[in-house]
């Protein structure tokens, strides 16, 4: 309590800061409003008058003045200043500021003496070669000095006298606003100190609690703050002689807590028998639950925000009204109104199936991997707090990786004046001033570049974060690795310095000296894995390029983050242990869930685990989505305003933000907030924006109907021209103010406040076409049994045929996903089941929206698009595309040697996938270059050894069709409907592939709840591999089947084959 007593006696401090200014504001403003009512007043007329301290530093700046009017002290050699040491009040500070401006002298503060003291310096103006100006500036200074001269003195005795007087002032004016406070927030009386220092005990109490409950476990489970506001600091005195002592008491029961916590409002969340408590005219306990209350927004805009001045809850009568009618309540509900145990729950490697806690609700969880058992919460008695550091933990330049530390560069440190940047707002206080030391003074941008360029540095100090330099860079010159050029434009690079100069200056009150070499670095990204299972650093390309002053770089650390060490490549067998779950990316069992069953030096052999009958999952769900469509119905704004029967304009202002303004002043939106023209965004299901058009659907006209027979009154006035917004008042009649609650509860109660907007180019399924693809799951689950479950082996294959779910996120990051794609869960970790199936209803700038096949614990409807924990939104790099089977890998491991890469060619129309970008340099930190993960499916190999183009999927060239065909265009725009075909004929070389029958040994969570990962059906696309015999385009054969009509030119719309670099 000692140290919380000096705490507060400086913070007693700010709130007399804070209530002089708030006095000086409302004095300001009382005189405003006197000028206003009386007129104009005559300046008064008061003389100079200086205390001694202000008259003994005026002797001696006039000395200084005078001196330095003979030219022979303003030679070489003569101290052309004079200075005080900073230690006078505020006042004589004030003073020395006015004597210095009326004399035309400088005055500085940023000097310091060899005993660091901070000097108060005056120079002498600068001197002017015109005599006849300099005899003019000499009279004027002469009045000043004689005014100066001719100022009265006050005595010190007087002085004192009026600080005591004024300081007694303040203290009355101060006793005077604390009264007010506690009169008018807490209906203290004004003579009543000893309720004030009640208040401040209880306060004090709460603190010891709360320091009590973090360090030494719960004080007391009784104990409340009993008043609605605090005590004013300044009063917070004779702390150090309070004495507390808790009474531990029990905690409430669940019933209990809830009576004690919920309005009337609320009473459904309780059993039948105590609801009667709270609206109830008999009930003991009624005045717990008040209809009216006052709601205090004390200095706040929003009611959230607002002290809400309830009774507080007595708790013995609490206990007492329900003892009487606890007789009343169910056998289940007596059992849930008692104190349960903690649950600890620990990994453990036997799978089993845990059940639903509430069945109809919950689903199960079908490979559950926990270990429960009761835990008992330890109690902290007869410990203590352990003060210092823990073992392990560094500081300074030792300081683990991600912790900032100022000792990485060398630098003085200095307080002082520097108008620091905080909160958009210069300070007029003192700053701590760091001025960094330049380790490469002297060195030139040629001899930096030949030493840092193509090394890591670590950048944005002291919160440093690492990066590969890729080019040194002074005025003229830009070095690079294998290239030299001058620099397109000085003053650009010249502006690029300084914004870094005076970043540090204003933001940080860093001094970098003068910036004269830059670094360019591009920051880490992350790892990358190679061909070869190795991790190799990667770092951002040119777009993202930062530039750093030389001296501010910090070149090596001593606690690298483990996240981003490079690592070896593993063998085989460490690295894909017997029994690990993996992805099979082969051309005949794309995403199909395996085990790995046995390792060699160069390949690996699985048992895939899948139900045949779901080969033709794609074909069918496709077919399905091209008769339901994709999208909702929309219709163009003319056409709806026209059907409603308003206005556009009208119909434009009540879809968008319509503010109107309260009579307090208040801003409310009572718009539906369906489009956001300014932003580009719009709401998904209900706008969209073809063109410079927007357009609503059905459920956007059916809420504008409902929000036009509920307020009719508002739509009239929605035609009123002008910019202004309008006030409730003209709007609405009668009482304004509730009429405008009236409105946001209803906008509340349809959910408009939980509308998520969109940027335009997002995409999604209707609603309709999603329920008919949870019915196609729904079949899919129910015609699933383990009996079904076939199983194959398939050995002597590559590594990069398969996927292991760790890997998902680096091998998967150029996916191209449109609307109807049927996609895998491939991660192990996160909220959706691996190896669960479902289709892409949505696309968003960085993720996807996918409805699941069969729910889960942690899905959800997707903002009402979909059932109950059947949706859920996730990451691309998560999931496998199997409509667009963009990684398929050859089972042959010597087909996949010097595989060249071809790029992917355009996404369809309305497609997700990656921003474009241009790749890094490819330079390693040794300096040598690293070939990235190549995409196995850009280019395939045909049957006689050569490459078959891939094909380019743009908006004019739609996909090409199982079979050897191009597929037919959807009849709404969307990717084209694929052609079914049939299987047979060999096993495909490089690898036995054996069907057989067997019980269920899956890889995946999914697999044993019927959530099997379902194989393609073996789709192809123009010259990709399949089952039967040579394709009619080169390469092995697709499906045999109706391949769909489309023009040959179209199907010819592919780039040629890049390299791999």
């Amino acid at each position: 309590m000692r140290r919380l007593q000096l705490v507060m006696d400086e913070l007693a401090k700010i709130e007399e800061e804070t209530f002089l200014k708030e006095s000086a504001d409302q004095n300001y403003f009382k005189g405003k409003q006197a000028k206003f009512r009386d007129g104009p007043r005559g300046k008064p007329q008061s003389d100079l008058v200086l205390t001694n301290e202000q008259q003994t530093m005026f002797a001696k700046v006039k000395k200084f003045v005078i001196n330095m009017r003979d030219p022979n002290n303003r030679k070489d050699g003569h101290e052309a200043r004079v200075t005080f040491v900073n230690d006078f009040p505020a006042r004589d500070r004030i003073f020395l500021v006015k004597l210095a401006s009326d004399l035309n002298l400088t005055l500085a503060w940023d000097e310091y003496d060899d005993q660091d003291r901070n000097l108060a310096t005056l120079y002498p103006p600068e001197e002017d070669s015109d005599e006849s100006e300099d005899e003019e500036a000499n009279a004027a200074v002469d009045r000043v000095i004689r005014k100066y001269e001719r100022a009265g003195v006050i005595d010190p005795h007087d002085a004192e006298a009026f600080e005591e007087r004024d300081q007694g002032r303040l203290q009355e004016r101060m006793t005077a606003w604390k009264q007010d406070y506690y009169r008018t927030k807490l209906e203290f009386r004004t003579d009543d100190p000893e309720a004030v220092q009640k208040l401040v005990y209880r306060y004090c109490e709460g603190l010891q609690w709360v320091m009590y409950y973090y360090y030494g476990g719960v004080a007391s489970w009784e104990w409340f703050y009993d008043y609605h506001y605090s005590p004013r600091i300044s009063d917070f005195v004779g702390l150090p002689n309070m004495q507390f002592t808790f009474n531990l008491g029990v905690p409430f029961r669940p019933f209990e807590q809830l009576m004690g916590v919920l309005p009337e409002a609320s009473k459904e969340h309780v059993p039948e028998p105590l609801r009667y408590f709270m609206y109830s005219s008999e009930s003991p306990i009624l005045d717990f639950y008040p209809q009216d209350f006052e709601q205090d927004r004390n200095g706040k805009k929003n009611d959230w925000e607002a002290v809400v001045k309830i009774p507080f809850i007595d708790q013995r009568r609490l206990r007492d009204a329900m003892k009487t009618r606890l007789h009343l309540l169910t056998a289940e509900e007596q059992r849930r109104n008692t104190w349960g145990t903690s649950t600890l729950f620990t990994y453990t490697e036997d799978v089993t199936e845990y059940p639903s806690s509430l069945p109809g609700v919950f689903p199960n969880i079908p490979r559950c991997q926990c270990d429960m058992r009761v835990f008992d919460l330890p109690t902290l008695d007869g410990l203590h707090l352990v003060e210092g550091l823990c073992d392990g933990v560094f500081l300074g330049v030792d300081a683990l990786a991600g912790f900032p530390s100022l000792k990485t560069l060398p630098y003085t440190p200095t307080l002082g004046y520097h108008s620091v940047n905080v909160f958009q707002a210069d300070s007029r206080n003192k700053s701590m001033v760091l001025n960094v030391r330049n380790t490469w003074e002297g060195r030139n941008a040629q001899d930096v570049a030949r030493e840092l360029v193509g090394k890591r540095a670590f950048v944005n100090w002291p919160f440093l974060q690492e990066g590969l330099i890729v080019a040194v860079s002074d005025d003229m010159i830009r070095y690079e690795q294998d290239h030299t050029a001058p620099n397109s434009s000085v003053n650009f690079w010249k502006r690029k310095a300084d914004e870094v100069e005076h970043r540090y200056s204003k933001r940080f009150a860093v001094l970098t000296g003068d910036v004269q070499i830059l670094l360019h670095v591009r920051p880490l990204k992350g790892l990358k894995r190679l061909d070869n299972g190795s991790l190799v650093k990667d770092y951002e390309g040119p777009e993202k390029e930062v530039v750093q002053a030389l001296q501010m770089t910090v070149m090596n650390v001593v606690s690298e983050d483990p996240r981003y060490l490079e690592q070896k490549a593993r063998p085989l067998s460490e690295e894909y242990l017997e029994g690990s779950p993996v992805i099979f990316l082969g051309e005949h069992a794309y995403g199909v869930a395996a085990r790995v069953t046995g390792t060699s030096e160069h390949s690996l052999s699985v048992t895939l685990a899948f139900f045949p009958a779901e080969r033709a999952d794609v074909d069918t769900l496709a077919a399905l989505i091209s008769t339901h469509g994709i999208e909702e119905t929309y219709y163009p704004a003319f056409r709806v305003a026209e059907t409603l029967g308003m206005s556009g304009l009208a119909l434009s202002r009540i879809t968008s933000s319509y503010m109107v303004v309260t009579s307090s002043g208040d801003k409310r939106n009572l718009g539906l907030r369906l489009k956001f023209e300014g932003k580009g965004q719009k709401v998904l299901g209900y706008t969209r924006k073809v063109g410079r058009q927007w357009e609503y659907s059905d459920q956007a006209i059916e809420l504008i109907r409902d929000y036009q027979i509920a307020f009719p009154d508002l739509f009239a006035r929605l035609d009123d021209r002008g910019d202004d917004m309008m006030y409730a008042s003209s709007i609405f009649s009668g009482n304004a103010e509730s009429r405008v609650k009236e409105v946001e509860k209803w906008l509340k109660d349809k959910g408009v406040r939980d509308f998520e907007s969109v940027a335009l180019s997002v995409s999604q399924m209707s609603k309709s076409t999603i329920a008919q693809i949870e019915k196609f799951g729904n079949d899919l689950n129910a015609n699933k049994s383990h009996d079904g479950i076939k199983k194959a082996i398939v050995k002597g294959i590559p590594p990069s045929a398969v996927l292991k779910p760790a890997h998902a996120g680096y091998r998967l990051q150029n996916q191209v996903f449109n609307v109807g794609d049927r996609v895998t869960m491939v991660q192990d970790s996160g909220s959706v089941p691996i190896c669960l199936k479902g289709v892409v209803v949505s696309l968003r700038p960085d993720a996807i929206d996918v409805v699941w096949d069969s729910p889960f614990m942690s899905g959800t409807t997707l903002g009402g698009r979909c059932s109950e924990y059947r949706g859920s939104t996730v990451n691309p790099n998560t999931c496998l595309n199997l409509t667009r089977r963009q990684f398929v890998v050859s089972t042959n491991p010597s087909a996949n040697r010097n595989r060249p890469v071809q790029t992917l060619g355009q996404a369809p129309a309305n497609a997700w996938a990656p921003a474009p970008r241009i790749d890094g340099s490819g330079v390693r930190a040794d300096g040598g270059r690293v070939q990235i993960l190549s995409n196995p499916n850009r280019q395939q190999p045909s049957e006689n050894g050569r490459a078959s183009p891939a094909r380019s999927y743009g908006t004019n060239t739609p996909p090409v069709g199982r079979g050897g065909g191009p597929g037919a265009p959807s009849p709404r725009g969307g990717h084209a409907l694929p052609a079914r075909g049939s299987r047979g004929g060999p096993a495909p070389r490089g690898g036995q592939y054996t069907p057989r029958g067997g019980s269920p040994a899956l890889a995946s969570q999914g697999a044993l709840n019927h959530l099997l990962p379902t194989p393609p059906s073996q789709q192809t696309r123009g010259g990709g591999r399949g089952f039967n015999g040579p394709s009619p385009r080169g390469g092995r054969g697709g499906f045999r089947g109706r391949g769909r009509g489309g023009p040959q030119s179209q199907r010819e719309n592919s780039p040629a084959p890049v390299p791999s670099s």
